[in-house]
């Protein structure tokens, strides 16, 4: 099992409701531990929140993100991991 780190679109894909945008990915993340850097974290809050203040969707559905965020791995910020970002 290796650990890998999903952008914001495909953890936004494997959570959502579309299965069809998931269905390409399911391969790749099936059985691995899953992380997200604490920048995807904060842009899935940035997305679920301007659906909500447009009407878009319940505040409610703020609880479904926790939800999922709690599945997975947030890597904090540090040093090394901007120099590692700044690599790749």
């Amino acid at each position: 099992m290796a650990t890998i780190m999903l952008d914001t679109d495909v953890f936004s894909y494997i959570t959502g409701n579309n299965q069809s945008k998931a269905l390409p990915h399911q391969q790749h993340i099936t059985g691995h531990t899953i992380t997200l850097s604490f920048i995807s974290v904060g842009e899935q809050y940035t997305g679920f929140l301007k659906r909500i203040s447009l009407g878009r969707w319940p505040a409610t559905r703020l609880s479904k993100l926790e939800s999922n965020l709690r599945l997975v791995t947030v890597v904090p910020y540090d040093i090394e991991v901007c120099r590692t970002y700044g690599d790749i």
